[in-house]
C-alpha cells in the first residue's frame, strides 16, 4: 500500500472512531460479489483488509443469503462459496426489527431489494437491515455493489470498502457522516456555552493559586542594596587632610600650653607694656610742652610744681 493512501484511511479511522465509536477489533460484512471480486483479482481478502485497517484485528461476517447465492451460483463461485464459509462469520440478525427500514427506504427506486414477485435470498436487505439508521453495531461494510453502497452512504457513520482491480479502496467519510457530526459539535457548542465559561473560569482560579502556592514555597531572593555613595568607613583618607588635620591640632595644643603655662609672663608683659604707654604718654607731653610753651601751660606746670 502506498504511503498516501496509508495516510488517507489511517484519517478515515480516526475520524470514525472519534466521532463514531468505531473501533478495533473491527467487524466487516463482506458480500458475495466483494469476495468473488477479490478472489477473481487474486487479492488475499484477509491480508489486504489488516493492511487498509492498519493491521488492527478485524471479524469477518457474511450474510447468510449470499451464502446461499454463491452456493446457487455454480462451481464459478465455489472458491467464493469456500472462503464465506471457512472464514466468515454468519451476519447476526439485527437488534431491532424496525432498523430495516432506516437505510432501506425507496429500495425499489435504487433497485435493490425489490420485489415484483421475485423469490430468493437477497443480500443487500440483510446487510441494509443490520446496518439500520444509524449503524448501531459498528459495522463495516465491503461491497461491490455500487447501489447498496450508494444507499448506505446516507447512513451516518458506515465505512465503505471496495476494490479496484487488485486495490482495496476505503471511501471517506460520506456527506452525511460529516453534517451530522457538524451537527452534533454545533449543537454541543450552543449548548454548553455558559458550562464551558465556568469550567474555564474555575480552571484559570486553580491555575493562579497553584502558582501562587509555588511562588510561596520557593525561596526568596535577598535583594542587594545598590551603594549610593562609597563607605566612609573603607575610603582612604587623603593625604593633605591628614598634615592640615595634625597641623592643627598641634597649634591648638601649642596655644592651649602657652596659655596655660606663661600665665604669668603675659601678665608682666602686660604690667610692662601698660608702664611704657604710660611714661611714653608723659614724655610726649613734655615734649610737646617744650615745643609749644605758653603762659597757660607754663602757669598750670608750675602751680603742679
Amino acid at each position: 500500500m502506498r504511503v498516501t493512501r496509508a495516510k488517507q484511511y489511517r484519517r478515515h479511522l480516526r475520524f470514525f472512531r472519534i466521532v463514531y465509536g468505531i473501533s478495533a477489533p473491527y467487524k466487516v460484512i463482506l458480500d458475495g460479489n466483494f469476495i468473488h471480486g477479490c478472489i477473481s483479482s487474486k487479492v488475499d481478502i484477509e491480508k489486504r483488509l489488516t493492511s487498509v485497517l492498519q493491521g488492527a484485528k478485524m471479524h469477518l461476517f457474511v450474510p447468510r443469503s449470499a451464502r446461499e447465492e454463491l452456493k446457487a451460483l455454480g462451481p464459478e463461485f465455489q472458491k467464493a462459496y469456500n472462503f464465506a464459509i471457512g472464514h466468515c462469520r454468519g451476519l447476526p440478525p439485527p437488534r431491532n426489527e424496525n432498523q430495516a427500514g432506516g437505510a432501506g427506504s425507496g429500495s425499489d427506486e435504487e433497485g435493490v431489494g425489490a420485489g415484483g414477485g421475485e423469490k430468493g435470498p437477497d443480500p443487500a436487505k440483510e446487510i441494509i437491515a443490520a446496518i439500520g439508521a444509524d449503524n448501531e453495531g459498528k459495522y463495516l461494510v465491503a461491497s461491490q455493489d455500487e447501489n447498496l453502497r450508494m444507499r448506505l452512504r446516507r447512513v451516518p457513520g458506515c465505512p465503505l470498502v471496495f476494490v479496484s482491480r487488485t486495490v482495496l479502496v476505503m471511501e471517506q467519510p460520506s456527506g452525511k457522516s460529516k453534517a451530522e457530526f457538524e451537527k452534533a459539535e454545533r449543537k454541543k457548542a450552543v449548548g454548553t456555552t455558559e458550562e464551558e465559561d465556568r469550567v474555564l473560569a474555575v480552571l484559570k482560579k486553580r491555575e493562579r493559586e497553584e502558582r501562587e502556592r509555588e511562588r510561596a514555597l520557593q525561596p526568596r531572593k535577598r535583594l542587594k542594596k545598590r551603594a549610593t555613595a562609597p563607605n566612609p568607613l573603607s575610603a582612604k583618607k587623603s593625604s593633605k587632610g591628614k598634615g592640615n588635620s595634625n597641623s592643627s591640632s598641634s597649634s591648638r595644643g601649642g596655644g592651649g600650653s602657652g596659655a596655660k603655662g606663661g600665665g604669668a609672663e603675659g601678665g608682666a608683659a602686660k604690667g610692662k607694656a601698660a608702664g611704657t604707654a604710660a611714661s611714653g604718654g608723659s614724655g610726649n607731653r613734655v615734649r610737646r610742652k617744650r615745643k609749644k610753651p605758653s603762659s597757660s601751660s607754663a602757669a598750670s606746670g608750675s602751680g603742679g610744681a
